[in-house]
């Protein structure tokens, strides 16, 4: 699995959190149970 995302042109930290649709339409996560969401954080600097 890949995602493509894009960062702000605004300087500072952005963190963004998703749970992800199987095929079978179940939602799903982390964690021992599968609810907790992923999650990516970026810093802007320039």
């Amino acid at each position: 699995m890949s995602v493509n995302l894009q960062a702000s042109f605004k300087v500072g930290k952005y963190k963004g959190f998703w749970l992800l649709r199987a095929p079978d339409s179940k939602i799903f996560g982390t964690g021992s149970e599968g609810n907790i969401p992923f999650w990516v954080q970026i810093v802007v600097k320039r």
